[in-house]
């Protein structure tokens, strides 16, 4: 067998992050990741819930990436809507509130 590339390049498949597009307490459905010289690594996991302490550590960061597959996540739509229900299921009234938030887009793009 004849090695080919022995580095693999993963850049393409993930974007910069911009941490002010979250808030304190709501639960991210996706990863956040970092750049460690050609990787990334995930530092905040799908499902976790963003504390005060959690929220300084990102702002400290230099740079943050998500995969581009989650970009569509960043926005509460009905094709994310899936993932936000599926990381909010301990939390009934803001599972209630995700349902609402995106009928009411719905409502707003039919009228």
């Amino acid at each position: 067998m004849k090695v080919i590339k022995t580095k693999l390049d993963y850049s393409h498949l993930y974007v910069p992050f911009d941490v002010n597009s979250i808030q304190i307490n709501e639960v991210i459905p996706y990863n956040i990741c970092i750049r460690k010289s050609d990787d990334f690594i995930i530092i905040i996991e799908a499902g976790t819930s963003i504390s005060e302490t959690l929220y300084a550590k990102l702002l400290k960061q230099e740079a943050l990436y998500i995969a581009k597959d989650d970009e569509i996540k960043q926005i509460l739509s009905c094709e994310s809507l899936k993932y936000y229900i599926r990381h909010n299921r301990e939390d009934l009234k803001k599972r209630i509130k995700l349902l609402y938030d995106v009928t009411e887009q719905l409502f707003d793009m039919c009228l």
